[in-house]
């Protein structure tokens, strides 16, 4: 009986213990209920939205009035700022250049946008690209690469570093990794024309971008757009010829092409959908929603009846929804599992 007894008093102390460590663990963090998005409208306006995950529904949160020939050069990925510059004017005989001014939105407690900077920056920044954390950004301009570090305060870019001409394009970041990926060109127009693949990671403590060696895949082709699918284990390219090239990526982050693709629609504004290694895309092809599919590593061409030829705005992070626009607004359905269009219903969408 008193062995039993001791027997009795260790189970009951070790299935204490284990309730105690169940107790102590970190709370979960709270599944996001909605999406949070900014879109351009017409000059001079961008729009704040919020979409529903649980059903699709999308609510307008703001209009956010802009100088008039405004553009969204970068979104923060942690949804504090919005950066904008402007383009040039060019109307018959008359060009005018827009000045060098990059007006920095920033989002309050209360989840508005309003103006928190306005400076100009010599020479012009036309493409501004973020690292996945929003300390650092990357100025393109008139052939050079500058480094920023961004204000936390007020989104500002304080110019850090000019990194020398004949670096490749910051044209996409991986989806789980803090690295973008690009290309650069060379012999561009020649038989001996060449692209090679790149790759930077962002120094944690300088915004350095530092290549990563192994990064060295090459094709005889001119990239006209890139895309990830969203599990990071493959990159989209698609040349001027409206071939698809689909690359592998590695462990080390090194690419390999493992297969190509020709297709007889248009392929451009490529759209990863969040949890299938599926890549919608705007052909223009009436009547179709179309895709890019992988399958382990083969590139299939799926087409979606869909009626009219969308243009997409959004798709949820969950995968369920895609705001696209044909005229006017539609929210479609999607499978979770094939991700094809299953419903289809209008949208009373507007800025205003």
């Amino acid at each position: 009986m008193k062995r039993d007894r001791v027997l009795l008093l260790i189970i009951l102390a070790f299935l204490s213990f284990v309730a105690g460590c169940a107790t102590n663990l970190p709370p979960r963090s709270p599944q996001p209920t909605a999406d949070t998005f900014v879109l351009e409208g017409s000059d001079g306006i961008l729009g704040s939205f919020t979409m529903d995950l649980s059903n699709g529904s999308v609510s307008r949160q703001q209009t956010i009035l802009i100088p008039g020939l405004g553009y969204l050069a970068a979104a923060d990925p942690l949804g504090r700022f919005l950066w904008v510059p402007q383009h040039d004017v060019a109307f018959k005989d008359v060009f005018v250049t827009a000045p060098p001014t990059i007006n920095t939105y920033m989002r309050g407690v209360d989840g508005q946008f309003s103006l928190s900077d306005q400076r100009d920056y010599q020479p012009r920044i036309y493409e501004i690209a973020v690292e996945r954390h929003g300390r650092w950004a990357y100025g393109d301009s008139s052939g050079e690469r500058r480094t920023f570090s961004i204000s936390p305060v007020d989104g500002h870019l304080q110019e850090v570093a000019i990194n020398p001409p004949g670096e490749g394009t910051l044209s996409v970041l991986h989806p789980l990794k803090n690295i973008f990926y690009g290309y650069l060109v060379s012999n561009p127009f020649t038989p001996a024309q060449t692209t090679t693949f790149v790759a930077y990671a962002p120094d944690d403590a300088t915004g350095e971008l530092r290549p990563l060696p192994n990064v060295s895949a090459q094709g005889n082709y001119f990239v006209r757009e890139m895309a990830f699918t969203s599990d990071g284990r493959y990159l989209i390219a698609v040349d001027f010829n409206n071939q698809v090239h689909l690359l592998a990526v590695d462990e080390d982050g090194s690419l390999t092409e493992v297969d190509t693709l020709t297709s007889a629609v248009f392929i451009g504004g490529l759209v990863p959908h969040p949890r299938l290694q599926i890549i919608y895309h705007q052909s223009g092809e009436d009547g179709v929603l179309n895709a890019l599919r992988v399958d382990n590593g083969t590139l299939i061409e799926e087409k979606f009846p869909f009626p009219g030829q969308p243009g997409f705005l959004h798709i949820s992070s969950n995968g369920r929804f895609l705001l696209a626009q044909d005229g006017a607004v539609s929210l479609i359905t999607l499978d979770p599992q094939t991700g094809a269009p299953i419903g289809i219903q209008p949208v009373d969408f507007s800025f205003f």
